[in-house]
């Protein structure tokens, strides 16, 4: 999970593109697992960083 906030935050890759770069063959899989860790889905994840690079 550690790298798929890095490649969420770092690469423009699509939510499918993360899962399958973790080992994921099951998108909606990696997104239930990802929410369970960090308490919101990839989706909002990319939202919020790039509200706070806008901020910035």
């Amino acid at each position: 999970m550690k790298r798929a906030k890095v490649l969420l935050a770092g690469e423009p890759l699509r939510i499918y593109e993360v899962s399958l770069e973790c080992g994921f063959q099951d998108t909606k899989y990696f997104c239930r697992v990802f929410k369970k860790y960090y308490g919101m889905s990839p989706k909002a994840y990319k939202h919020a960083l790039s509200q706070r690079k806008r901020e910035a």
